[in-house]
């Protein structure tokens, strides 16, 4: 009979041990140690090789192919997860999960997606793929072309029609129509998209208040929801927070027609109060220009402003 692990007993004998390993090997998966997990289930499989261990063995592999698809090891991760299928093709139900888990963070979405358009797909393996399109895919266009899912698939089309709003509420101003979005149900795994087109939309027409709502409403787990601390951001430019990389970049360039608008308009304010008209001229001039080129939607608005300040002030409005 086989000896347990390190022990030279029987296995009525060594039971106990038995069982300490493989809670051993449990208890380093849950404490995000997967690596030594599977050198340990590894050793436990070549004393025992019965059915027990080699459930033990399958579960340290999914959490090693898991950790190492959350460090974007991809290409090592795929590797590791054929190689254990060919060698235990019985546990390739049990794989699934941790296939579905690699190809939506490696972005191969035709693997991921293709059992959505399996009718007799359970519902659970359909939840499973649905959560992790929300948690880890970013790129709606990729859905929108997948031809993993017919055309008219609700998946594709709620993709491509908020590929077209995002699209458009980040290039200038939109209509409530345009960013209504029929397509997208609010149990979509995209649902999270849409609240964050309608937060970008308010963001842009300075209602903040509204913007934090559509916020607050978001997963925290969501793919979109990574913007979150970016938008609060910029709804109080002199919050402290920094960020780097992509979120860096786009702080940085939303902001600096923030800051550009700022300075136009209190420049504008100072020359206001001064009631030089040469000076107000060059003013409005410069603030409509900023204004025209960073936020759009607002040279209505500024134009009713000044006019209201030049006859509070007894400015000629026509000069």
């Amino acid at each position: 009979m086989p000896n347990s692990v390190g022990t030279g007993k029987s296995s009525v004998e060594g039971l106990p041990a038995r069982v300490a390993s493989e809670s051993s090997v449990r208890q380093l998966i849950e404490n995000g140690k997967e690596k030594t997990a599977l050198d340990r289930a590894k050793e436990l499989h070549k004393a025992y090789n019965d059915a027990g261990s080699e459930s033990v063995l399958i579960d340290a592999y999914i959490a090693r192919i898991q950790a190492l698809s959350r460090q974007n090891l991809h290409l090592e991760a795929k590797a590791l997860l054929d190689l254990v299928r060919e060698r235990y093709p019985g546990a390739t139900d049990r794989l699934k999960q941790a296939a579905d888990s690699t190809a939506s963070r490696s972005g191969d979405l035709h693997e991921l997606l293709k059992p959505l358009s399996d009718p007799a797909l359970s519902a659970e393996r359909r939840a499973s793929i649905e959560r992790l399109v929300e948690e880890n895919v970013f790129d709606l266009s990729s859905i929108a072309a997948c031809n993993a899912l017919a055309p008219d698939h609700p998946l594709r089309q709620a993709a491509e029609a908020l590929n077209k709003a995002l699209t458009a509420v980040t290039s200038g101003p939109v209509t409530e129509d345009s960013i209504a979005l029929p397509e997208v149900s609010r149990r979509s795994p995209l649902a999270d998209w849409k609240l964050l087109i309608r937060a970008i939309s308010c963001l842009y027409r300075n209602e903040d208040e509204a913007c934090r709502q559509f916020l607050e409403a978001m997963k925290p787990s969501s793919a979109p929801a990574r913007l979150v601390p970016v938008i609060r951001h910029l709804l109080d430019v002199d919050a402290a927070a920094t960020f780097s990389g992509a979120a860096g970049e786009l702080v940085t360039a939303v902001s600096s027609g923030q800051n550009v608008l700022r300075r136009s308009f209190d420049r504008l304010d100072e020359a206001l109060r001064d009631s030089a008209e040469r000076g107000i001229l060059e003013a409005v001039r410069i603030a409509i220009r900023d204004c025209a080129a960073h936020c759009p939607d607002l040279v209505p608005r500024l134009r009713q402003h000044i006019a209201a300040r030049c006859a509070v002030h007894d400015i000629d409005q026509n000069m």
